[in-house]
């Protein structure tokens, strides 16, 4: 927690823009970017109000936040204030400047990837996962790959093995699984999603691989029920690892803010109708 109790990390959703179609993607992005996003004035905004209110890291997610024309002069910006910079990215675009100015600002860059070849290509397009391990290997050599993220489908369950072998290759800091949340595009996908069967199958497999390379990386889950097989499993020290470490619990109770691409503020991420203000009109 910051000195002034809020969220170590605040995010800002600073684009719908993205240039892949990924099949269960939670935010229904889109070829451009939405007409109400702010400009770089906003961004600017943006990270006065994350300084001002006491957060350590400045968080970019998207859509693809390296499509936006002014996002290093926003990151530029938040590393003169003192913020350290995290961003999201599915990897297209880390090359030549951009690339340059990720390693410059020292953004703790993390990759999207679900699984080998065949089945990351299946759901995120075809060619998308030689582009990801590209970019893995570049930041992996400047030192910045933070994480590897990926999404539990039908179609990758048991490719989870591939990701967290190549978080380790490349020395990520976490390997972060997500459940698919039936909104955004993923709502019209309906049929990727695991069958209870699978879903139990992949978390016990989960929770072993984490033992297995918990002195190698780490794997966080943002799935609720997977404390339900942490528990099952013996766990030792459980009540603390809830407490302290699981990132399945419900965001409600003030643990994340987001802010998305309109100033919006929401305190969940996979709510689009819940908010609790905007930016251009109060801190």
């Amino acid at each position: 927690m910051g000195k002034k109790g809020v969220p170590k990390i605040l995010v800002w959703r600073c684009t719908r823009a993205c240039n892949f179609e990924c099949s269960y993607c939670s935010f229904a992005s889109t070829k451009e970017p939405a007409p109400d996003e702010l400009d770089t004035k906003g961004g600017l905004k943006v990270v006065d109000e994350i300084s001002n209110a006491g957060a350590e890291w400045f968080g970019l997610s998207g859509g693809e936040p390296l499509t936006r024309k002014d996002i290093f002069e926003i990151i530029s910006h938040a590393r003169d204030l003192g913020l350290k910079i995290s961003l999201i990215t599915n990897g297209s675009l880390v090359n030549g400047k951009t690339y340059d100015n990720l390693v410059k600002n020292e953004v703790r860059t993390s990759i999207s990837l679900d699984a080998s070849e065949t089945a990351n290509d299946l759901l995120r397009g075809r060619g998308k996962y030689r582009i990801a391990l590209s970019a893995m290997q570049k930041l992996s050599k400047a030192g910045i790959l933070d994480c590897l993220v990926t999404t539990v489908t039908n179609v990758n369950y048991k490719e989870v093995d591939h990701v967290v072998e190549l978080g380790e290759e490349y020395g990520a800091k976490w390997v972060v699984v997500h459940n698919m949340v039936p909104v955004g595009n993923a709502k019209e996908h309906l049929q990727l999603a695991p069958s209870p069967e699978q879903y139990e199958w992949f978390w016990k497999h989960l929770y072993g691989l984490a033992q297995k390379h918990k002195d190698k990386i780490d794997i966080k889950v943002y799935c609720p029920f997977y404390a339900r097989v942490v528990r099952e499993a013996g766990m030792w020290n459980f009540s603390n690892w809830y407490t302290n470490e699981s990132l399945g619990k419900c965001t409600m109770g003030g643990e994340y803010i987001s802010i998305v691409e309109n100033g919006d503020v929401k305190p969940c991420g996979f709510n689009e109708h819940l908010t609790l203000g905007n930016i251009k009109e109060k801190s």
